[in-house]
């Protein structure tokens, strides 16, 4: 359905790609996750999502309504950038010195929701959301310190990075704060993906 190009809408199609990106397919050896979030974070960048909307360098005549989605979108491909590099050894794709779209927040995934009835809401969405929404944000930061790592450790030309470049790194990485366990009354939902933050930070 994506290659036959029936769908026009970018962030759609964005969103199919993302998806694909979880697909691993034995048969097909270059649509692979590599392949479809390089797909993504093209077809966000031509769009320009990986630009403040709000910058003066940047027409800012943008419906305010589709901005989370579109630093939901943005976030989420630089995430599966900076893991998949680690987990397949190839280079980053996002470089952050060409990004100055702010960072993601809770609201960001919280807002669309409220507008949905509380029929659908109740029955479909997590009562935690807003602490998963956390543990998300949370990730981004977390992914966004590991591809520091990997840009100082793996750039292959250019000055050798320094020993105070690493302990830098080090000390940021210890002072990152994820919680122990899971909170009272929390979802096994929430603790589920409490322990996958976890996880990636070990």
């Amino acid at each position: 359905m994506y290659d036959n190009g029936g769908e026009m809408d970018k962030v759609v199609l964005i969103q199919s790609a993302l998806l694909m990106g979880f697909w691993h397919s034995k048969e097909d050896g270059h649509a692979q996750p590599w392949y479809w979030v390089g797909v993504a974070i093209s077809l966000c960048q031509i769009l320009g999502l990986h630009r403040d909307p709000d910058s003066a360098k940047v027409n800012s005549v943008f419906p305010g309504c589709r901005r989370p989605i579109w630093r939901r979108l943005w976030w989420s491909c630089f995430f599966r950038d900076r893991w998949l590099s680690l987990t397949l050894g190839r280079p980053l794709r996002i470089n952050l010195d060409d990004c100055d779209l702010p960072m993601p927040s809770a609201a960001d995934l919280l807002g669309d929701v409220a507008e949905i009835p509380a029929s659908i809401t109740s029955a479909y969405i997590p009562s935690d959301l807003p602490q998963l929404a956390n543990y998300w944000v949370i990730l981004i930061k977390l992914s966004k310190l590991l591809g520091e790592i990997l840009a100082l450790s793996y750039k292959p030309l250019g000055a050798s990075p320094t020993l105070q470049q690493f302990d830098s790194l080090k000390t940021e990485l210890l002072q990152f704060r994820i919680p122990d366990r899971p909170g009272h009354g929390q979802s096994r939902l929430a603790a589920f993906h409490l322990y996958h933050l976890q996880l990636h930070y070990q």
